[in-house]
């Protein structure tokens, strides 16, 4: 317990800490899945760093699985987290983790993002969302959810569509991309190679 606080500590601190250390705080099958499906730590930090531009800032991270991105993102920065997940065990175990390390800017949905109003928030992090409805059976995360092209294309259309929507002035960050081009409207501002891929920061004009 010891060395999980101190991690938090260092994070509220904006200091350095491994994916190691940070996956400490999961249990194991969740552990195992990190290095596939959850954001790395130094990605999830300088993303948060890009999206958060004043103190109070709503972020939205799309498909947020484990929490990982949100509880980081929230810890050294003033913005408030929001993640949807269509898992419940996630959205629970995320909750969990928030509430033990007093995290009270990370707030977990459970549900589907096509549902979602999105005009409640000004930034949006997306890691490649809907990719595991690429993968074959045995590099899916569990199957509580369906996974098929088609809920791919629908996804990606919803995003751009709703991207399409929301007002000038919107951020989204993605790493490793969301599976289709930004609508009409968004430049790419910033482009800076990290981890496995790179960070695209993009605003609507």
């Amino acid at each position: 317990m010891i060395d999980l606080i101190q991690t938090v500590k260092r994070l509220r601190a904006n200091q350095g800490v491994s994916d190691e250390r940070f996956d400490m705080v999961y249990p194991d099958p969740i552990h195992r899945l990190s290095t596939a499906h959850w954001t790395p730590v130094r990605v999830a930090r300088r993303a948060a760093e890009l999206l958060v531009t004043k103190p109070g800032t709503k972020v939205l991270d799309v498909g947020s699985g484990s929490g990982k991105f949100c509880i980081i993102g929230a810890l050294p920065t003033e913005g408030v987290f929001t993640g949807i997940e269509q898992r419940d065990y996630l959205v629970e175990l995320s909750r969990s983790l928030a509430q033990r390390f007093l995290i009270e800017r990370a707030h977990f949905i459970h549900g589907n993002m096509m549902g979602l109003d999105w005009s409640e928030y000004d930034s949006f992090y997306l890691y490649n969302p809907f990719v595991e409805n690429m993968y074959d059976e045995a590099s899916q995360i569990d199957n509580d959810v369906a996974q098929t092209w088609f809920c791919y294309e629908k996804y990606v259309h919803t995003v751009r569509r709703k991207l399409l929507q929301a007002p000038a002035g919107t951020r989204v960050v993605t790493y490793h991309g969301f599976g289709g081009d930004f609508p009409p409207g968004y430049s790419c501002v910033l482009r800076e190679p990290i981890g496995s891929d790179k960070l695209d920061v993009w605003v609507k004009d």
